[in-house]
């Protein structure tokens, strides 16, 4: 590291949890190495500093993964960058504090390239998660090195699956991890092949590590319960290519990384990338290029296991050989997509949005209701009660759901969102040449009073009630002794 620079503005003093959680340090890393952390109040510069040899890996993105958070005092908080040395291309560690910047041990620095990486949810007694990093050679180590806990330990051996695919081969894979002469090793236990010639790899969006989903079926008119397929081992593969008659066509596979099991697939005619996914509960959508109409389309999948209750609280991959029912639709939407995502809340229980970065610089949310496969063209009245709305292939881009306003955001690469302490709030981060920042509410401020709530009124309606109450029980107790003495 060249040396931490703070910013101008910044002082260790004013760093202070608000009590909704929703001001944040948003670290950002360059593929050229350098790191920065923003006040996502203000978008001021926190700190900044300019790793030595650390730059992004050729095949794969820089993987950031927070350790422990700052909700764990007097221990600071611990992130590491997980990248590339750029002489050797080997893997490169490097651990530091995500809201001050300061270094925290020296970086790691591997003898092959990184294979993958993850966290490993096994927390210590001074509330740090330790990091799996395979590489190359398939030889699994653990970071920091001094976490040697017997719990995690038991993890890595009997419940650690690490799945990989290979975007130039084609070639999804599975491992186990083995431990062979005191040391870890990965050890591949299925392999399918998801390209043919002429077709490539587009994107490989696995579910995220913590999606909540607080409802587990949706209600139909009858007072049946259509229950989801959740399955958090599932990943979404989109795959592009060329048929014979030199037009080309997309297809998206749903492949379980535990088993290598294809849950589904699905294959449009005429369309191509660019392709973006968004993978969460138990629903797939995915935007990509439809050449005949000449239009972007949002594609959606819904996968359900029907009416029978599953086991809510537990599922194996190894146990579980049942075919999701399918619901799929594709909507028109007007202007070119560069990046989506879904609102993320504290316990999943607010409505979904999608996040639509458009090139022409404004970024929309869109109801997941307007999303639905299961919209009838023309639907019943009992379908009506169920809440479903007339299908239309056009979703149409309503003005008061920009959330940048006349602000202008361009060339948008991506988008995290993130729940803050308030169900009701889901935090948007995109990134790009641009940067923008802000907080959405999909379901309305349903747990906050609004800033024009009369405090005054509840106060003298609780003093009335309480004086009333007071009055009227003595009254009632005089009563019953004069009816005691008669």
């Amino acid at each position: 590291m060249s040396g931490l620079r703070i910013g101008k503005y910044f002082h260790k003093e004013q760093l202070e949890r608000d009590y909704f959680n929703t001001q944040k340090i948003i670290v950002s890393a360059t593929e050229s190495g350098k790191i920065f952390g923003l006040d996502s109040r203000n978008g001021d510069v926190v700190y900044s500093s300019l790793l030595k040899n650390f730059a992004k890996p050729k095949d794969r993105s820089i993987q950031f993964y927070i350790q422990r958070t700052g909700a764990h005092a007097p221990f600071p908080s611990q992130s590491v960058l997980v990248g590339a040395d750029k002489r050797t291309g080997n893997g490169l560690l490097y651990f530091f504090d995500c809201i001050t910047g300061e270094q925290l041990d020296q970086p790691v620095t591997l003898n092959r390239p990184i294979l993958q990486s993850g966290l490993i949810p096994v927390m210590s007694s001074n509330h740090l998660e330790a990091i799996f990093v395979l590489d190359s050679d398939l030889n699994l180590s653990i970071y920091p090195e001094n976490l040697d806990m017997p719990e995690i330990t038991a993890f890595v051996k009997d419940s650690l699956h690490i799945f990989d695919v290979c975007s130039k081969t084609g070639v999804a894979r599975g491992y186990r991890v083995k431990l062979v002469n005191k040391a870890w090793k990965a050890v591949e236990v299925w392999s399918a092949t998801l390209t043919t010639a002429g077709e490539a790899v587009l994107t490989v969006s696995p579910k995220r590590p913590h999606d909540f989903v607080h409802s587990q079926g949706r209600v139909l008119a009858d007072r049946r319960v259509l229950y989801k397929y959740i399955n958090p081992n599932l990943v979404a593969v989109t795959v592009q290519g060329t048929d014979e008659g030199k037009k080309p066509y997309l297809k998206i596979v749903g492949l379980d990384g535990i088993t290598g099991r294809v849950v589904f697939s699905q294959v449009h005619r005429r369309a191509r990338g660019p392709c973006h996914v968004v993978h969460s509960e138990h629903w797939v959508m995915y935007t990509y290029w439809n050449e005949k109409v000449r239009s972007n389309e949002i594609g959606v999948i819904e996968m359900y296991r029907g009416f029978e209750k599953p086991n809510q609280t537990y599922f194996s991959s190894l146990e579980s050989f049942e075919k999701p029912e399918l619901s799929s639709v594709a909507f028109k939407l007007p202007g070119f997509i560069s990046a989506i995502s879904d609102t993320v809340t504290v316990e999943g229980i607010t409505h979904k949005n999608l996040i639509v970065a458009l090139a022409s610089g404004s970024v929309t949310q869109i109801p997941k209701v307007l999303l639905d496969p299961r919209r009838p063209m023309f639907p019943t009245q009992a379908e009506r009660e169920e809440g479903l709305i007339p299908y239309a292939p056009e979703l149409p881009l309503v003005t008061e759901n920009i959330i940048n306003y006349y602000k202008k955001v361009y060339r948008i690469r991506g988008i995290k969102t993130a729940g803050a302490g308030l169900e009701s709030i889901s935090l948007v981060f995109t990134y790009g040449i641009d940067l923008f920042f802000t907080r959405v509410t999909p379901s309305a401020l349903f747990d906050v009073l609004s800033d024009s709530f009369d405090y005054w009124i509840l106060t003298v309606v609780m003093l009335v009630m309480t004086i009333a109450s007071v009055i009227v029980r003595h009254m009632a107790n005089t009563k019953a002794l004069e009816q005691a003495w008669k």
